[in-house]
């Protein structure tokens, strides 16, 4: 949003000129009941009603929960519905999640794809119903951005775990085009960003474990010495040695401060400058008692990470040193 009175968004669809509206939460929403079932009163099998509970918002969901799409598991004993029945969810009705172990408090989905289910809000959120007609999936998308979320850090309350109050989010302020078509648009763009992002992440996934099981299978197994798949023109025995017979390890310090640049192993990235990592440098001031690593050298990180349970093995190839 530009930072004058009339707020108007630097980057919009053509043909909209009009400034965006400004409301207080407490104007646009009506707060709905929530139950404070457990894990342990829910199934994945079958039920009456579905329970939608904070931590599926927090990881599972999306901006915009589709209630024809998503698994959202049930409630194992249905005789507590009456109490809720006035708080049954409707397609457009929010659900925030008031409490998580860090700034994603506040994090929401907007109920989109209910036909004829029953789905309440559970344990830990805080639903709340427009009470003006928006656009779908405008308010999930709009309260997930930094524009609203930015508003709540300064609210939120607690250490080991955070949490927002219904009070603390009364006085926050939501943004909205006066147009719904305008509203729509917004929502369909992220929409087709979001499948665009899921069709790339399979493809990902799909590559990842094509690579895994190439790694398994270009290597002989403990025991053999030729690999199970193999390039066509290659037919020898593999040699097997100590590590110590084929490496070295590298003893050389940086005592002459040949490199001032502090490197990090990550798996993900291999060894990568602290700033660019950590956006900090967690190395001392003074580096000469640090070990120098050269390119074509490795190395072996001892740590469990995502992927490499038993520590990885990073190659120098970033930076030239």
């Amino acid at each position: 949003m530009n930072k004058n009175k009339e707020k108007v968004p630097k980057i919009r669809f053509p043909g909209f000129t009009e400034p965006w509206e400004q409301r207080k939460f407490d104007e646009i929403f009506t707060m709905l009941q929530n139950n404070a079932l457990s894990r342990a009163d829910l199934n994945s099998e079958q039920g009456s009603a579905m329970n939608v509970h904070y931590g599926d918002i927090l990881i599972k969901f999306g901006e915009c929960l589709d209630v024809s799409k998503e698994k959202i598991p049930f409630i194992t004993d249905d005789t507590c519905l009456t109490k809720y029945k006035e708080s049954f969810l409707v397609n457009g009705d929010v659900i925030i999640a008031d409490a998580a172990e860090d700034e994603a408090v506040g994090k929401c989905s907007e109920i989109v794809g209910l036909t004829t289910e029953t789905v309440i809000s559970g344990l830990h959120t805080i639903p709340c119903r427009a009470n003006k007609v928006f656009a779908n999936g405008y308010l999930g998308y709009y309260m997930n951005s930094n524009a609203y979320h930015n508003q709540l850090l300064p609210l939120i309350q607690g250490t080991k775990v955070s949490s927002i109050s219904k009070t603390a989010l009364k006085d926050t302020i939501v943004l909205y085009p006066k147009s719904t078509e305008e509203q729509a648009l917004i929502s369909q763009y992220f929409t087709k960003l979001n499948n665009l992002i899921t069709l790339h992440q399979r493809k990902l996934n799909h590559l990842k474990d094509k690579k895994k099981g190439l790694l398994q299978k270009m290597f002989p197994k403990k025991g053999e010495l030729v690999p199970e798949l193999r390039f066509p023109e290659f037919t020898d025995t593999w040699e097997q040695r100590k590590l110590g017979e084929v490496a070295v390890r590298v003893t050389r310090k940086n005592k002459d401060l040949e490199s001032t640049l502090p490197l990090t192993i990550s798996a993900q990235d291999g060894l990568i400058d602290q700033n660019e990592f950590f956006n900090k440098t967690v190395a001392s001031r003074d580096v000469s008692g640090y070990y120098l690593v050269k390119n074509g050298e490795f190395a072996y990180n001892k740590s469990y990470s995502n992927g490499y349970p038993w520590g990885n093995v990073i190659n120098l190839s970033l930076y030239k040193l």
